[in-house]
């Protein structure tokens, strides 16, 4: 609508906008009367453009999406309730399209009609004989189980056994759901598999080679299972599998060994088989010996080249002295020759072992081997050991300096490289100032990525000679500190120079740091390192039992930490057994911060322990009262808690909120089940709604059953429903009747114990005059269910129809739900509560069931009611309500001013509705507003638009409004030649025409209304002639100029013009054909003078006859006007003397056959025309 006044604003028309195309023009047919009907119909733009406006139904039933539309075409989808309609009796309105194109009806009329349900009866068979036909036929009993006949039958069974049914249908159903039914049915035992072997050895298998592991099952019936294997050498045939493929009560497993993913020796795989329930594996050992000599060869020597590494970590650790060093690592090094093992540091670490263990001799003899390739040409790192090995036998002073230079310039340019990096400690030691620097120059090769245990050996040496070098603790020191601990070389000034660091620079959580830590405890304990191992931990929020053991040492031997006891508290597992440390227990005594469940377990632990140490029960006893209090309050439930309730609870204390919270507890029962796969306890009663859904905790779960046939489930990780509890058990938490005489004593009864005792009510009929109270207050509790409400609520009408005296009856009445009661009754049900002021109730059941059955002054009341109880906020049903009762003829004031506030429609019907308020003395501005903008949008229903707009105006309305209406009135004025109202005009003489940029229509509409006008005051000539002036300079001509007075004609010199003009869409193409005087007939092109306005003019002289006709092309069709002609009448004045006027008087002598005043006429001109040629030199 904002575009379309823009558009206006601009003076952007359209002559004739395309017409949208309905693709019906009424909908109409019969509907469903029990469900909501469905239909559809669509709009497209004619022409192929596009169109867009709003759409919006008459009728509150039916709803229609989406409202708004843009595009060439459109559906448009709507739904129809016809909630609380009888048989036969009819839907009618119309959906209003509002586009910028105009306004369209569609009206519809649907019928309501009950459908006709075939009653199916329910198949007379036993539980046993369904059983039958399963254990026959599996699939057939499936699809009787899935079919809605099935219900029926299933009912018949008991309560129990349809819970269970419906239970099992929270999830989609499937063969697994009737599998648990059977089995929940006690009809059949759960289907169990087992691995006939859970070990399988081979040796050498070949490429691809398939094996096959047997699976066996107990019974029949159906299972999923799926197989996963957690090797890649190995590959599961079908990873998903069910019973039905099991041939009579076996299944092979297919696997293939793929042996290119092998490595030598003993390669090991688990075959996991995976049930609803159970999870069973089979350990899969391959040995695979290589073949090929080149794969013997290269295992050989990775394995050689790993206890080379390992001979020299045991060399500096002291292990082993330098004889059994280089014994080993000669042999190791011969051993790689063999293998094939050719690489230059060999040869050169060799020599480094024979100068090492002292042989010298042999050692020369290899070095100069070496010296007579050409060391040049060597690696980096090689050439730098290469002059490192020369310096064991050349100790000249200028040797040495220039080994040093060269490895020192070696490491300039390659100073990532970790073996220079050794080879500068080795040989420049002198460079590095300090053991610190040292220590530095190791920690950046790490930062490099070097991980070697040959740096960290250098790290080690370095710290066992002063440990305080150990400033942090970042990767790098970390990592020395793990190689230390994997390898044993720790020593307690180590371990006590990490405790310290830890203690002051560890921020946040690290498992190798706390690893390390832990290992060091174990070398060499000590109260520093538990204080950082303990401290860790507590950054890190680690409060698992893992971690419970360094809480306990640490609470054993005193560490001051805080937080160190709710740590201790939260990682026990078996905190309310145990008897806990005095401190620990002084603690909490003033100072507890920990989670309820924890808390629940250090009371249970002093109440167990209350005789052993009855002073600390008594100090505790106030604050687990207040606990306790707490916890009954939010209704919670545990072992340790029931023990608290027991042990502490008395009468006195009970409030009605915590009676609410012990009647919960009362029936609150715990489930154990240690099955991994299950998550979820499912409780459901057939009396409440919906199910509980509990999610295991450590193998456990509170749920509260309030009736004997409540049904359990238990819910696996893929969320697939379980009937079998052969795995689980269930106890109740506090079956004290102490207690449940305490609840009963309450008034009103807590709720748990309302259900508990209604739920047994349910199954009892008739009601009794002590069950009301009860009922009443059951049927309003959220809990309870559809069925089960309407139920209760059933017996109870029944029993207030014969004991309208009952005391609950105005209870009843006030929490009744009777949109759950049969349609049947809604008509006087409405009636009684509007009498009764219970406008809400019989508002929301209007809104649900309908307003057709209740008379038109009822619902002017309960609208009158509603309006004043919602205090006249916008309410969409309401305002439906509204609109019927006054097009209805029946309202009041209130009803009136809700409208005139809110009612969008039709402009008809909001003019209709805007001149009731006139007749209230009502107003409204954004009616007003509404009426001035639909009309503009939809450029329909213009009639009696104009006392709206001159009110709107008087309330100074939106400019911009204003004068998009005064612009198109403008336009239908001048353009179109509607008739217009005066207002237009004023408006335009008192706020445009004075403009600059006055919009042009608005001139040209004032212009033509100032020329018809019979009237007109001084200034309004002048603007009449100034107009008329500025137009016809632009050779602006319209016929109403012919209208104009004598004198302003020839002012303008249009006296001797006659106007040929014609109406049409401005992208037409107009043709005049003319014959003057009978001569030949010519055609002209006209041009479009303003917006569609054809125009041309001819001068014709008395007595000319002209003849024409108009040749329309557009839009692909020609057509044509009917033909006129005119004969020129007009008589000269004789006061004019103008070359026009001679020349018309001498064709009137002529007509006339006055040859003398021809004569003289003639002489006339002919003189006036010599003076003329002779004065201006025209020739």
């Amino acid at each position: 609508m904002k575009k379309r006044i823009g558009e206006l604003l601009k003076e952007k028309f359209e002559y004739a906008p395309e017409k949208l195309q309905l693709s019906t023009q009424k909908l109409e047919g019969a509907i469903a009367a029990d469900r909501v009907f469905h239909g559809k119909f669509s709009v497209e733009a004619g022409g192929g453009g596009q169109a867009q406006g709003f759409v919006y139904s008459t009728n509150a039933r039916v709803t229609i999406s989406p409202e708004v539309f843009i595009g060439r075409k459109e559906t448009f989808r709507f739904q129809a309730d016809p909630a609380g309609l009888k048989d036969g009796e009819m839907l009618e309105g119309a959906f209003v399209i509002c586009a910028d194109s105009g306004e369209y009806t569609l009206p519809y009329c649907l019928q309501a009609a009950k459908p006709q349900h075939r009653k199916t009866e329910p198949l007379q068979m036993t539980p046993e004989a369904f059983a039958q036909l399963a254990k026959g036929d599996f699939g057939r009993a499936y699809v009787l189980f899935a079919s809605t006949q099935f219900v029926q039958t299933v009912r018949g069974w008991g309560t129990r056994a349809l819970t269970l049914y419906e239970g099992l249908q929270g999830t989609a159903a499937s063969y697994r759901s009737l599998e648990q039914f059977l089995v929940g049915m006690g009809l059949k035992e759960p289907v169990t598999v087992s691995l006939a072997s859970e070990h399988l050895s081979m040796k050498n298998p070949g490429d691809n080679e398939r094996e096959e592991l047997l699976l066996l099952k107990n019974t029949w019936g159906f299972a999923p299972l799926s197989f996963s294997c957690d090797a890649p050498f190995l590959t599961i045939e079908r990873p998903e599998i069910t019973t039905d493929e099991f041939v009579g009560s076996s299944y092979h497993i297919g696997f293939v060994i793929h042996r290119e993913h092998l490595h030598a020796g003993r390669n090991f795989a688990r075959i996991t088989v995976n049930t609803e329930c159970r999870t069973q594996s089979c350990v899969v050992e391959i040995l695979n010996t290589p073949h090929p000599a080149s794969e013997r060869r290269g295992l050989r020597r990775r394995q050689e080249i790993l206890q080379l590494l390992h001979a020299y970590i045991d060399y500096r650790a002291g292990r082993n002295g330098v004889r059994e060093w280089s014994g080993i690592s000669l042999s190791c090094l011969d051993n790689l020759h063999r293998a094939g093992g050719e690489n230059l540091f060999y040869d050169l670490y060799r020599v480094y072992i024979l100068f090492t263990a002292g042989d010298s001799v042999e050692a020369q003899i290899r070095l100069g081997e070496l010296a007579e390739q050409n060391t040049g040409r060597y690696p980096a790192q090689w050439k730098g050991f290469y002059l490192y090995l020369t310096t064991f036998e050349n100790k000249e002073k200028e040797h040495l300096e220039y080994v040093q230079q060269e490895i020192q310039e070696l490491f300039l340019a390659n100073q990532e490289n970790w073996v220079l990096q050794w080879l500068m400690l080795k040989v420049n030691d002198s460079l590095f100032r300090s053991d610190s620097e040292r220590l530095d120059a190791l920690r950046r090769q790490y930062l490099c990525g070097c991980h070697s245990p040959v740096m960290y050996l250098e790290a080690w040496e370095l710290l066992k000679k002063e440990p305080l070098l150990l400033r942090g603790l970042e990767a790098f020191e970390i990592h020395v500190l793990a190689f230390l601990c994997k390898e044993k070389l720790l020593d307690r000034e180590i371990c006590g120079q990490a405790a310290q660091i830890a203690m002051r620079h560890a921020t946040a959580w690290n498992p190798l740091l706390c690893g390390v830590l832990c290992r060091c405890y174990d070398a060499y304990p000590g109260k520093n390192l538990l204080t950082a191992i303990c401290s860790l931990l507590m950054k890190g929020h680690k409060d698992s039992p893992r971690y419970s053991r360094w809480f306990a040492r640490g609470v054993e031997q005193d560490i001051r930490l805080a937080g160190l006891y709710e740590y201790y508290a939260r990682s026990a597992q078996d905190l309310n057994v145990r008897e806990l440390p005095q401190a620990v227990r002084m603690y909490f005594s003033y100072n507890n911060t920990l989670e309820s469940g924890k808390k629940a377990a250090l009371y249970a632990n002093i109440i167990r322990n209350r005789e052993k140490d009855a002073q600390t029960f008594e100090t505790y006893r106030q604050t687990m009262e207040l606990f306790m209090e707490e916890q009954l309050l939010e209704g919670r439930m545990s072992e340790d808690l029931a023990l608290i309730y027991e042990t502490l609870l008395t009468p006195y204390v009970l409030t009605e909120k915590l009676a609410d919270g012990l009647s919960r507890a009362l029936f609150t029962y715990e489930i154990t089940c240690e099955n991994p796969h299950i998550r979820h306890v499912i409780a459901i009663h057939r009396q409440l709604r919906g199910e509980q859904r509990v999610q295991l905790v450590q193998g456990k779960a509170c749920v509260q059953i309030y009736s004997p046939d409540c049904c359990l489930l238990l819910e696996d990780r893929d969320g697939a429903r379980i009937a079998d509890l052969s795995f689980a058990a269930h106890r109740r938490l506090l079956a004290v009747p102490a207690l449940e005489e305490y609840c009963r004593g309450q008034v009103p009864l807590p709720e748990g114990m309302l259900l508990h005792d209604c739920c047994s009510l349910m199954e009892e009929a008739p009601v009794s005059e002590g069950d009301t109270g009860r009922l009443v207050r059951f049927m309003e509790l959220p809990q309870l269910g559809d069925e089960s409400r309407r139920s209760v609520q059933e017996k109870l009408l029944l029993y207030y129809s014969g004991h309208p005296r009952d005391a609950y009856l105005t209870e009843y009445l006030e929490r009744a739900d009777f949109e759950e009661l049969s349609g049947e009754h809604m008509q006087e049900l409405v009636e009684l509560l509007v009498s009764e002021g219970m406008g809400e109730r019989a508002y929301a059941l209007v809104q649900k069931y309908g307003p057709e059955h209740v008379a038109s002054h009822t619902l002017v009341r309960l609208c009158s009611r509603r309006i004043a109880e919602t205090e006249q906020r916008e309410d969409a049903f309401l305002l439906a309500l509204c609109a019927r009762c006054f097009f209805d003829g029946v309202y009041d004031e209130p009803v009136l001013r809700y409208l005139l506030s809110y009612y969008e429609g039709p402009a008809k019907s909001m003019k209709a509705l805007w001149q009731a308020g006139q007749g209230f003395l009502m107003e409204d501005y954004s009616l007003e507003e509404k009426i001035l903008v639909t009309v503009l949008y939809t450029r329909q229903d213009m009639e009696q638009t104009e006392p709206v707009f001159v009110s709107y105006c008087r309330k100074a309305g939106n400019t911009r409004i204003c004068r998009a209406y005064v612009i198109w009135m403008s336009y239908c004025y001048f353009v179109r030649e509607m008739p217009v109202e005066k207002s237009v005009f004023t408006y335009i003489e008192q706020h445009i025409i004075g403009e600059i940029d006055a919009p042009q229509i608005c001139q040209l509409a004032l212009l033509r209304y100032y020329t018809l006008a019979e009237k007109l005051g001084a200034g309004q000539q002048k603007w009449l002639q100034y107009l008329l002036e500025k137009y016809t300079e632009k050779g602006m001509y319209f016929r109403f100029y012919q209208k104009l007075p004598e004198r302003l004609l020839r002012h303008l010199n249009l006296h001797d013009k006659f106007l040929v003009e014609y109406r049409t869409d401005p992208e037409n193409r107009v043709t005049l054909h003319y014959r003057l005087n009978g001569g030949k007939e010519q055609t002209l092109l006209l041009q479009d003078i303003y917006e569609g306005i054809f125009v041309y003019a001819f001068t014709l002289f008395y007595g000319d006859k002209l003849e024409w006709h108009l040749e329309i092309e557009g839009r692909g069709k020609t057509e044509q006007t009917q033909p006129q002609k005119i004969v020129c009448s007009r008589r000269s004045h004789r006061g004019q003397m103008g070359r026009y006027e001679l020349t018309n008087r001498m064709a009137e002598a002529v007509s006339r056959q006055d040859k003398k005043q021809l004569k003289e006429i003639r002489e006339q001109y002919v003189g006036q025309q010599y003076l003329v040629d002779e004065l201006f030199g025209i020739n």
